[in-house]
């Protein structure tokens, strides 16, 4: 397994730049890890002491499940796809993908 590495300040997705953030969300009312704003292509990561990361490497996880979303967003796709398949189809990439990352197989 690779050593975990930190969360960058940004990404770029399909040639778009999109700003990572991480909030502090300490009001407990959302079950959220993470979001995706469209408009300010930004991704934030939620941290603070209501959001119960469930283990090691859930914050670069939850990273990758935005990063997703924001790649669907840019290619114009995932307008083809009501809320409930997109996110059907996020997971589903998210859970194939994390193990190979963390596996290392696409490191050079």
């Amino acid at each position: 397994m690779t050593k975990a590495r930190k969360i960058p300040s940004s990404v770029v997705l399909l040639g778009a730049k999109w700003a990572v953030r991480i909030a502090d969300w300490n009001d407990g009312s959302m079950e959220d890890f993470g979001e995706t704003d469209y408009s300010s292509q930004t991704i934030t990561l939620f941290t603070g002491p209501h959001v119960r990361w469930p283990q090691k490497g859930s914050m670069q996880q939850t990273l990758l499940h935005e990063c997703i979303h924001a790649a669907l967003s840019t290619s114009g796709h995932g307008e083809l796809l009501g809320d409930k398949q997109e996110e059907a189809v996020v997971i589903a990439l998210e859970q194939a993908l994390m193990p190979l990352i963390q596996k290392g197989v696409f490191d050079e």
